[in-house]
Parts: structure tokens; C-alpha cells; sequence
């Protein structure tokens, strides 16, 4: 409205001051402000384009980031360098650093150039901000849950992340006449693994809305029982290619019925113990401390194109789109 009004009163100045100068105040006013305007209209709808094109076609891909990133910089040869969790805990004078699925991610110089806020990390500096990058959970009662793109995951693996976690935790071990590289390979137990389209076994429900899948790891095992607590807050990310979703559920190692019943027969034998009687023999046989089946226990929630609805709605005994990678550190 302010440009046509004064192209207006160029014209009719034009009858008062000589022709020379109206041409050569239209000519000034094109240069500095159509052909920016123009040309700043055309860049903006070129990038418009250029995301509703990015956007379909990421919507037909049914892929999962994190995934297909993870795999592509292991095939790319570059191998981060490796810390355990006494080290993860001196890092902290070093830099400033936050956890996400399995990686150290360098955010000093990045703080102040996040979109969401510097205080965003600010608050989460050496803690685990996986769950708010796949969108699984809002950082405060004042944010919606956002699941970022593709753009920013790739960002974090191949810009930040400067190291992975390497802890032996004892959790998942290769299964004996099993030949697999696996990353992070210590003892025979992995400090980290993926495994892909998963097969889900059995489904048990546990409570309302809560149901116990178990998933087959074909080429590992899990622990059943360890004598430490350090698995306690570990947890696994569970990954959908069909709804490019990741959501994270922590590892329970004694809910499943096997184990139950030996928590029982324990608190059973200390019973027999005060009494005076014989007590009950539950040592477990070798083939007893481990299981090619991961046990995770999923609530469903009434969202209706959530993770947790779609893998309760998965029928038993069937190869899925699931990815799980994990044990992942609680820090």
C-alpha cells in the first residue's frame, strides 16, 4: 500500500516537475524495492517448494532415522572413539555434552544457535535428551511433544556426537555358534546393538492396558539375572519403519513369570529360614540365566497413530518393521 501510494504521487508530481526526474524516481523506486521484492518472493517460494517436496517424500519413505543414520555412518568406516561410564563422568570438566541414544554429542558451541532456546540444553547438559528428539516425551508442561526431522537427527550423529558409550553391563551377550560383528564387542557381551524387523514372540498381559512382548534377538541372548543393579534405568528404543516413531521402554528383568517365580521361591526360602525348615533348591541351570527374548512391558495410550496402539495391535508370533537398538544408559 505505501509503494503504490507514492508511485501515485510521483505521477501527479510528474505534472509539476520535469519528466526527467519522475523517470528517474520510478527507476529508483524499482531498483530498490520491486526487484528485492521479487526476488525475495521467489526464493521464499522456492524453498516452500523444496519442503513440501522433502516432506512427501519422507512421508512415502517409511524409514527410521535414527536408523538408517546409525547404519550409514557405520558403513561409512568412521569409528567415534569409546567411553565408559567412569569416563562419561569426567568428561564433565571437559565439555559440555548431552546423551542421545548411544552417543556423547559435543553442544558447547551449539547452545546458543539451538532454534528451541540455549535453555533447553542448558537444563539437559550431561543428561539423556533422546526421548525429547524422537518426540516421545514435551520438556515441560510448557511444550507439546515435537519429534524433529530428519535434518536435525542427522545433524546430532554426524556433527555432534564425538564418542559412544561403551559399558560392560553384561546385558547382552552373542549366542553361542553365532558369527556376527557386533560394535562394542567386550568379553562377549555388547555394550550396544540393533536388531531389525524384529519378530515378535508372545504377548502376556500384565495389567490393564500394559501387555509383556517378548522379541527374538536371533543372534544374541539377554541376561536373566545379574548380580549387580547397574542394569536398573537401562532402557531400549523401540522403532517403527512404518510410522517413523521412536519411543524408549526400560529394561525389568523380574516381572516376566520365569523369574517371579524364582523371586518368590528366594523370599519363600527366607520364610524357611526363620522357621527352621529345610529350604528349597533354586539355583538355576546354566541354559536358565539367559533367553533369546527381550522382554519389554508397553502401555498402550489412546493416541491414535501412537507407537504404543500399533505394537499392541501387532498379532503374536510374527516378523514386524520393529527396530530395537539398546541397552541404552540412564545417566
Amino acid at each position: 500500500m505505501g509503494l503504490t501510494l507514492i508511485v501515485y504521487i510521483s505521477l501527479i508530481t510528474g505534472f509539476i516537475i520535469e519528466w526527467e526526474h519522475l523517470v528517474y524516481i520510478l527507476k529508483y523506486l524499482f531498483i530498490i524495492r520491486v526487484i528485492p521484492a521479487v526476488l525475495c518472493g521467489v526464493f521464499l517460494n522456492i524453498i516452500l517448494v523444496l519442503e513440501i517436496i522433502f516432506w512427501i517424500s519422507n512421508s512415502f519413505k517409511k524409514i527410521d532415522y535414527i536408523q538408517e543414520l546409525i547404519t550409514e555412518t557405520s558403513n561409512s568406516g568412521k569409528n567415534l572413539p569409546s567411553l565408559n561410564l567412569p569416563q562419561l563422568n569426567s568428561e564433565k570438566d571437559k565439555k559440555k555434552f548431552v546423551l542421545y541414544e548411544n552417543y556423547v554429542c559435543d553442544v558447547g558451541n551449539y547452545i546458543s544457535s539451538h532454534p528451541g532456546g540455549s535453555n533447553l540444553l542448558q537444563d539437559n547438559l550431561y543428561l539423556d535428551v533422546s526421548r525429547y528428539v524422537t518426540g516421545t516425551q514435551a520438556y515441560s508442561g510448557n511444550f507439546n511433544p515435537y519429534s524433529h526431522n530428519y535434518i536435525t537427527h542427522k545433524h546430532i550423529i554426524t556433527k555432534l556426537a564425538y564418542a559412544e558409550i561403551k559399558d560392560n553391563h553384561g546385558i547382552i551377550s552373542l549366542n553361542n555358534n553365532s558369527v556376527i560383528l557386533g560394535r562394542h564387542n567386550i568379553n562377549n557381551y555388547f555394550s550396544y546393538i540393533s536388531e531389525e524387523n524384529c519378530f515378535l514372540g508372545s504377548k502376556t498381559i500384565v495389567a490393564e492396558n500394559i501387555i509383556e512382548f517378548q522379541f527374538l534377538l536371533k543372534n544374541y541372548s539377554v541376561a536373566r539375572i545379574l548380580p549387580e543393579i547397574n542394569w536398573i534405568g537401562r532402557h531400549f528404543a523401540v522403532s517403527s519403519r512404518k510410522l517413523n516413531k521412536t519411543r524408549y521402554y526400560s529394561l525389568s528383568m523380574c516381572l516376566n513369570p520365569f523369574m517371579k517365580e524364582r523371586h518368590m521361591a528366594l523370599i519363600g526360602n527366607i520364610y524357611r529360614l526363620e522357621k527352621g525348615e529345610e529350604l528349597v533348591n533354586i539355583n538355576l541351570a546354566e541354559k536358565d540365566l539367559k533367553s533369546n527374548y527381550l522382554n519389554l512391558y508397553i502401555k498402550k495410550y489412546p493416541f491414535k497413530n501412537g507407537l504404543s496402539k500399533y505394537v499392541h495391535e501387532l498379532p503374536a508370533n510374527t516378523k514386524t518393521d520393529l527396530v530395537i537398538r539398546g541397552p541404552l544408559v540412564k545417566f
